[in-house]
């Protein structure tokens, strides 16, 4: 081990991550969806997108970081949706407990913090990350060319989490592109 990095260990995990398919597209019966570690891999390259081209003053380390790291407890809860029937706090309470191991578990418990500022969506980072993490679920359904019920479904989830203007015009613009074009 170097310098006390179990690998193996870690990449364990990342690996859960790989073959975790969402449960979102399972229960819609999408074929060959995305998985847990495909979302927080487009996540991040939407972040990197929007805060280069829009020239975004917030840290793009830190909101790349979060965007990666937003959806790792769901190695060990698996990935809960409203259609599972747990509490919003039990699911934050399961999922806050699953990451806190995780990254203590691998030497990266200063992340945490990391973790839970994204959850709290209470710093201008967390808060677009939040938002493009809804705007990523919409472009998903996209590419899955789901019909006009299942798009404006996902479009309507989106736009209740949106705050900025940009990303909102950016709702309306693909709205307007029509479905089933991404």
């Amino acid at each position: 081990m170097i310098e006390n990095i179990d690998v193996e260990h870690y990449y364990t995990v990342l690996y859960k991550l790989k073959k975790l398919p969402r449960s979102g597209w399972v229960r819609r019966d999408v074929e060959n969806p995305e998985s847990v570690a495909e979302h927080s891999f487009s996540l991040a390259m939407l972040v990197m997108m929007f805060v280069k081209r829009l020239k975004l003053s917030v840290d793009l380390n830190k909101v790349l970081l979060m965007a990666l790291l937003h959806d790792i407890g769901e190695t060990v809860i698996g990935d809960i949706t409203p259609h599972d029937n747990v509490s919003i706090d039990d699911k934050h309470r399961q999922e806050a407990e699953a990451v806190q191991a995780i990254l203590q578990e691998n030497g990266l418990e200063e992340l945490f913090q990391l973790w839970k500022e994204f959850e709290e969506c209470a710093t201008p980072e967390a808060k677009l990350v939040f938002q493009l993490d809804k705007m990523d679920a919409y472009l998903q359904a996209r590419q899955y060319q789901l019909d006009k019920a299942g798009l404006d479904e996902f479009a309507a989830s989106t736009r209740s989490s949106l705050t900025d203007e940009k990303l909102i015009e950016l709702l309306d613009e693909l709205e307007n592109r029509g479905n089933n074009k991404a």
